[in-house]
C-alpha cells in the first residue's frame, strides 16, 4: 500500500506504474489522461468517505484507491502482485 495526499491521486498512479514498470513516468503510453479523465479522478477521490474507494485499470494494472489516501496496485497478468 502507498499512502498519498489525494490531491494528486493520478500523479501518484502514474508514478507508481512507472516505477513498478522501471520506466519514467513520461514513458508510459498511452498516459494516463487518455484513459480516464483524471480531473474527475482527483475529484473524486476527495469526495469519497468511510469504506469508499474507486478501481480502475491503467496499462496492466488494476488500480484501487481509497479516500484514506491509500493506493495499491496488483498486475492483472498474474505475474506479479504488489501493494505499494
Amino acid at each position: 500500500m502507498h499512502r498519498n495526499s489525494l490531491h494528486d491521486l493520478s500523479i501518484t498512479v502514474v508514478e507508481l506504474v512507472a516505477q513498478e514498470e522501471g520506466v519514467s513516468p513520461t514513458d508510459l503510453k498511452p498516459p494516463l489522461q487518455e484513459k480516464i479523465d483524471t480531473e474527475a479522478l482527483n475529484l473524486v477521490i476527495k469526495s469519497i468517505s468511510g469504506d469508499g474507494y474507486v478501481q480502475f485499470h491503467y496499462y496492466g494494472y488494476e488500480i484501487r484507491a481509497d479516500g484514506n489516501g491509500e493506493v495499491e496496485i496488483v498486475s492483472v497478468s498474474g505475474d506479479k502482485k504488489k501493494n505499494v
